[in-house]
């Protein structure tokens, strides 16, 4: 949990949210924790959407279009490599 909070810390705009998420976690024998949690990590989520660093569904389902794409047109290339090597491939040795 620490290490993610610090790879969050760079990207947050605002610190105060990460460390009453550390808190909250840290409660022991707290009925409410996950309910606390939950409130931070929402608030969270939202100060990363403000600085544009966490993904919307919406963006996300447009980079996994994309990379489809990039995927089909790198399989495509490949082929037509593969195709072109083979024609151009002298035939082998027979001894």
């Amino acid at each position: 949990m620490r290490l993610a909070l610090r790879c969050l810390l760079p990207h947050a705009g605002d610190r105060q949210l990460l460390v009453e998420f550390w808190a909250y976690a840290g409660q022991l024998h707290n009925a409410n924790r996950s309910d606390s949690c939950d409130a931070v990590l929402q608030s969270i989520i939202a100060d990363l959407r403000s600085a544009g660093r966490y993904p919307t569904p919406k963006d996300e389902s447009r980079r996994f279009v994309v990379e489809a794409m990039a995927e089909a047109a790198n399989d495509r290339e490949t082929k037509r490599l593969v195709e072109r090597r083979h024609y151009f491939t002298p035939p082998p040795h027979r001894r």
